[in-house]
């Protein structure tokens, strides 16, 4: 099984994941330019992926991210719930922070997805798959959100 931290980017794995799939299309359904505003999540064809979604919110002025959302999957799946937390409390270590970190600064900059796979360590013995959909999101006309909808093997 990969090391906790190792990412495949443009993951074919993570665009076929039943969750991510579903995601995607509704995404492009729904907002064909690949950005949505926040009032779209609050849509009922949205609510099905609500457990699995992250929100970070981008602060300029601290160059960090605070986690505004953290789903009951994506919390289920690493063990704890990041909600109101920033990169740097939330422990992944400085190598995982500083990799969300400019996953995250890239997704808001090029304003394109991001699809990637990975696998997140639990114990010595316990590895889960993972994979995700980035994407930036607007809210109050601005864009300095990422959304996330994150999903693994063992918990959908």
């Amino acid at each position: 099984m990969p090391k906790s931290g190792l990412i495949i980017k443009d993951s074919a794995e993570a665009k076929q994941h039943t969750v991510i799939a579903a995601f995607a299309e509704l995404v492009a359904t729904i907002a064909p330019d690949g950005i949505l505003d926040f009032t779209d999540l609050q849509e009922r064809p949205f609510h099905k992926f609500w457990k699995n979604l992250i929100l970070y919110r981008y602060l300029a002025e601290e160059d960090d991210f605070t986690v505004i959302l953290f789903g009951t999957s994506v919390a289920q799946l690493h063990g704890n719930d990041w909600t109101g937390k920033r990169l740097g409390e939330i422990g992944i270590g400085a190598e995982g922070i500083e990799t969300v970190r400019a996953m995250n600064k890239s997704v808001l900059e090029s304003g394109e997805p991001f699809f990637g796979s990975g696998a997140v360590n639990l114990d010595e013995d316990d590895y889960r798959r993972w994979h995700q959909m980035k994407l930036p999101l607007r809210r109050g006309g601005k864009v300095n959100e990422v959304l996330v909808c994150m999903a693994s093997d063992e918990v959908a």
